[in-house]
This record gives C-alpha cells, structure tokens and sequence, in this order.
C-alpha cells in the first residue's frame, strides 16, 4: 500500500568520505543508495543503514518517526585502513608516525646523483594493539630494493629500526627509474612491486608485517597487497596529512572496483590543488571505472599536469594515457617498463593484443608476464625458480587456443590427476601456467553440469574465451600453454 506523499518523510543519511549508503526496508528490499550524502523520501517505519567501504560492511537500524518532515542519521562509520601511520586512520600511532615523517627527510644511503630517492617504511600494528613492550625486528634480507635487472643495491641493514617501537625505515638516494621492492617470505617464495622514482620525489613504500603459513610453519613477512604506495616533494619527505588519507581511500576504491572518490579529492583534482601525483593516478584510474561521466574533472588537463610532474615515460601515466585515448600512442611507441599498478597493466596487455609488439618479446617486461599475480591494486610479481630460461621457441596464440581446447577436452580422471598439487610437474610451472591450468578445469566443471549431454559452446570457443581472459602478452600465453602442452604430453592440433 502506498503512502500519501504528505506522511513521507524525507531522510538525510551522512557518512564518512569515499563511502557508499544503502538504505534497505523492513523487506530486505534495497530502495535507495548513495556516496557520502543521500536524501530519500520514505514512509515511517524500520530501515536499515548499511556503510560499505571496499570489501569491509557495517549496519545499523533506525526509526524513521511519524508526523517528521525530515529526519537526520549518520551511517555507520568505518575506520579507514592504511599501513602508513596516518591520522585518523586504524592503528594510528603517532611515534611510528613522527618517526616515519623523521627517517623520511634523513638519508641513509646514497646510491644516485640527483635528488630521486625511495623511501621504504615497515611498522608492526601488533606493537600498538598489545600496548606493551614487544621486541619486533625483520631478518635484514626479508626487504631488499633491486635495479630494475636484478641486481642487490641495499635492504632494511642500512635504514634505521626500532624494535621496541615496531618499526623500521630507510631512505635511499637513487638515480630517477624504476625499482624492484623484493619480499623475501622463506618457504611462500619471493615476492616484488615496481617502484618508479621520478627527479625531484621521493617515492615513498609503507608496509605492515603480516603472519605467513605454510606447511606447518609461520613467518612474519611486510605483506606487499596492503602496501600504501604515496609521493612528496623533495625534501620535506612524508607527511600524515589528509591527502594522504585521501590516497589510502582511493587505493581501497580501486582494489575494489568501485568508482567512488572522496569529494574532496574530486575539488582539488578538477582545480589541480593537490600536491601527490600517485593521488592522481590512483583518483584517474578510479574515474575510468566504467568511464564514470558523473565527475567535473578534464582528464586531459589531468594528464598534462601530471605529465608535467612525472614526466612522460612515467609507466603508469603511460598506461592510462593509451586508456583514455589509445590513438594518442605512437605506432612504434612500446611498454618497456613495469607499472605500480595492475589496472595500468591491463591496460598494457590490451595495448599488446592490438599490436603484438607494444610488449617487446625481447623486452624487460617479457621475463616479468607469466609469474604476475592478479592481486589488486599493486601488479606483484613473484620470481620463479625458472625465470631466467634458455630463449623461447616462439609459438602462436592460434595453436595455445588449439592446447588449451584439448585439455578441456581431456577425459575427468587426466585433468584431476594433472590438477593436483602433489603432481610432479606442479612445482615447475609458471603462475601463468597454473592460472591457465586452473580455468581449464574450472571450465571443465561447468561442462560436466551440461544436462544436454553435449556442451552448448565449443571446446574451441571455450579455449578462445579463456585465453582472451588471461592478463599477459600473447606470447607469453602462447610459451606457458606451449610449455603445459609438453609437460603433460599434450598435442597441440
């Protein structure tokens, strides 16, 4: 039964920055949402309030009371995570963060003769929830920075720790480019992001220890997915201000594929009043979600000033420029480095489908496509064992789909045996290989539930699907399905 509009009341629902609003009725029935703000005319009654943050959900019931023209609630709230030791974020510490803001302007090494540096903070959390004297250190090779080749330049031994305090810092003065921030985790393997330093900056990397199993065992390890990347001019190095927060939020929004930024980070990208260029390729990357209209900034006034700071073959930059506009990318023009972000990395791969050699085969990037992990928002790359192969016979992704399409084929009691992780061939095979393995008997599942008795989509065009779905250069599907092919005595026609 409908309400007459005149017992209506119209209800005001606030809530933190870079937060969604539901409003659900006594049915469960959701009729109405919102971001940071929403007015909706309701009849009295019990609703439910819902705040959701990135994956993390809170609640609340409220009245909405009769014989009222208007009505004011608050959503619930959720505390902002971040594993810098920001204000008015969880696990706020502020000697962690003075310390941080301190070693920051410090330099501990110097590997660089201009005025590019990287700055690596790790703090424990645990430190502050037991709210007492607690010993805390890392194994020094647990953190390390690489040349982007490969090559040691330093680890936590030369930065500056505090164990009792629980944490840890090191600024390192190198040359502008980009750098491989290595995770050590024993027996999980060995873990890394790409950190571009640009002159002028100081990239700045904050970690928080995470416990990880395996096989029994525990380590304690800085965990590279919650890693809060940020950047400041040199030399007032880190601060814990808002727009920092304002990063921690649009990084959450990101991950999260929720096109959601905080107004006002909207206010000061469309006025170009803010001082962090990763805040604005992690705010422009959020804005191309689902080429969101609903904005007031000029993407391309956006660009340019961020070209201005970072310099045109910033990778990043690089990737959303060929999103925003793929024309404006020069025929010859090629992805020679890796990207912070794995949205940029997508946004490479379609590049390479288009033209096979945006992604050189002989290139850097190359040696990095099949052991990539799609954890967003970082593009993480674990190294493997095999990485550094003997040269690559080059196969066609014609004759990958071709693979691909008999293993689907292949009868249930092979693909189980070749699926499982006690198989011998398991321990060798790149993350794109098990990623491949994965889909096929995944794929495999659905056609077993096929009540016609014969599947609707052909093995081939399952296979096509599948390959077109996998995040890495052609080539490198081709040499990882190639490489499956072989070991488990697959033919490829």
């Amino acid at each position: 039964m409908n309400t007459p509009k005149s017992k209506l009341v119209t209800l005001h629902l606030r809530s933190q920055p870079a937060t969604e609003i539901f409003l659900i009725d006594g049915n469960m029935t959701l009729i109405a949402r919102g971001a940071e703000e929403l007015v909706h005319d309701v009849a009295p009654g019990l609703y439910k309030v819902r705040s959701r943050k990135g994956s993390r959900v809170r609640d609340r019931l409220i009245e909405v009371h009769a014989g009222r023209k208007d009505q004011q609630e608050a959503a619930p709230e959720i505390a902002t995570r971040s594993a810098a030791p920001l204000r008015n974020t969880t696990a706020a510490h502020a000697p962690q963060g003075t310390a941080a803001e301190r070693l920051s302007r410090e330099i501990h090494l110097n590997q660089g003769s201009g005025s590019s540096s990287l700055f690596i903070y790790i703090r424990d959390e645990q430190i502050i929830k037991k709210q007492q004297a607690v010993r805390w250190e890392l194994p020094p090779g647990s953190v390390s920075i690489h040349r982007l080749t490969g090559e040691f330049v330093t680890d936590l031994s030369c930065g500056s720790t505090d164990p009792a305090a629980g944490y840890c810092g090191m600024n390192v003065r190198l040359d502008p480019g980009t750098w491989r921030v290595r995770i050590e985790t024993e027996p999980l393997g060995t873990y890394e992001i790409f950190i571009t330093t640009v002159e002028g900056w100081q990239t700045q990397v904050f970690l928080t220890p995470a416990d990880f199993h395996y096989a029994g065992t525990t380590v304690r390890r800085p965990s590279l997915k919650d890693a809060l990347v940020l950047m400041g001019e040199q030399p007032r190095g880190f601060s814990q201000g808002s727009e920092q927060s304002d990063a921690a939020l649009t990084l959450t929004a990101l991950s999260h594929n929720r096109p959601l930024l905080p107004q006002n980070t909207l206010d000061a990208l469309s006025s170009g009043n803010f001082n962090d260029p990763l805040l604005g390729i992690y705010a422009l990357h959020v804005l191309m979600i689902g080429r969101q209209k609903d904005h007031h900034c000029n993407t391309d006034t956006l660009l340019q000033n961020l070209t201005r700071r970072l310099g045109a073959n910033h990778p990043d930059l690089m990737a959303l420029r060929f999103q925003i506009d793929p024309d404006s990318m020069p025929g010859k023009q090629t992805f020679d480095t890796p990207p912070l972000l794995y949205p940029s990395w997508r946004q490479m791969i379609r590049a390479s489908r288009l033209n096979n050699n945006r992604i050189p085969q002989s290139g850097i990037l190359s040696q990095f496509a099949e052991n990539i992990l799609s954890i967003k928002p970082w593009l993480i790359h674990r190294l493997h064992p095999m990485e550094n192969q003997p040269e690559r016979k080059t196969t066609s992704l014609a004759s990958a789909e071709r693979i691909v399409a008999n293993l689907i084929h292949l009868p249930a009691d092979i693909k189980t045996m070749i699926g499982t992780q006690a198989h011998p061939e398991r321990q060798n095979m790149s993350d794109l290989e098990v990623q491949i393995l994965q889909n096929v008997l995944r794929q495999s599942s659905l056609n077993a539930y096929d009540v016609s008795g014969s599947e609707s989509v052909s093995f081939p065009t399952q296979a096509r699907r599948l390959v077109n779905n996998l995040q890495a250069p052609g080539y490198s599907i081709a040499h990882a399905a190639g490489q499956l092919a072989q070991k488990f005595n697959i033919a490829p026609d």
